[in-house]
This record gives structure tokens, sequence and C-alpha cells, in this order.
């Protein structure tokens, strides 16, 4: 493992320690493959590799209202009044939110199993928070796999 991989690892597992350990061997593998030869060797194996971001994952996860008033902010508007604002979706930069993120995701591959079986395999195995490494043996299943993940 790479040292950067580690800073990372280290600094994930310091704030997310609540996360099921299955989610940190994701995390260790992507990074991994991100940052060593590991796909050449796999494209020598002739599998087709494919990886994806989910863009804004948090601000895409709405809160139920009845929840929305313990994610208060406050700030300065432009004539310096100090406001409040109730945040509606899942507000990063707290130590729950990586969690709520996967919980919601396993959620939704269940829910969503019978219309994109293949894309809930995907959720339920090869995601960390919002990043998605997978692949297939042939190019047809990763272009079926990638169409399944982008949804109608």
């Amino acid at each position: 493992m790479s040292a950067f991989s580690t800073r990372v690892t280290c600094a994930l597992e310091d704030s997310l320690d609540q996360l099921p350990t299955k989610f940190w061997e994701v995390e260790e593998v992507s990074t991994q493959f991100r940052h060593s030869n590991l796909t050449i060797q796999i494209l020598k194996c002739q599998y087709f590799v494919f990886n994806a971001d989910i863009e804004k994952i948090y601000r895409q996860i709405w809160v139920d209202p009845k929840h929305t008033p313990l994610q208060r902010i406050l700030f300065c508007n432009s004539d310096g009044e100090i406001c409040d604002y109730e945040l509606k979706a899942v507000n990063f930069g707290v130590n729950c939110a990586s969690f709520l993120a996967i919980r919601v995701q396993q959620q939704l591959a269940e829910d969503e199993e019978s219309r994109y079986p293949q894309a809930s395999q995907i959720i339920r195995y090869f995601m960390c928070v919002d990043d998605v490494l997978a692949g297939a043996d042939l190019k047809t299943e990763a272009h079926a796999a990638i169409r399944e993940l982008q949804g109608p």
C-alpha cells in the first residue's frame, strides 16, 4: 500500500469509525487502483474496468423534513444581519455523512434490484461512498453496467 493510500485510510478511519469494515477494504482497493500499476495488470487479463464518481453526493440526499431543524447554519447577509438557514440535504463535514450516503445507496440497491440488477450489485459491492470501481469480462457487459448505473 502506498503512503498516500495509508494517509487517506487513516484520515477516514479517524473521522468515520462507524462504517462497516467492507467499505474500508473497498476504499483501500480503490485508492491502490488509482495510484499503482494495477490498471495495467487488470488490462493484461483482458478485463474491462471502469470507474465513476457520484457528483455532489451529499447535495443529492435529502433529509426527512422532521430532522432538518437539527441542521441549521448561521451566516451574515450582505447587510450584516445574522440569518439562519435550515439544510435540507445531508451536510458534508460531519462524521455521519459518509455513513448516511452509503446507507442510502444500499437501500436504493435493494429497492431497485428488480429494475437494475447489475447496477444494484455494483452499488452493493463495488462502491466506496461516492466512488465506483468495477469491471466486466466483456466490453459489452461493461457498457451495459455503465448504462444501468446511469439510469433512465
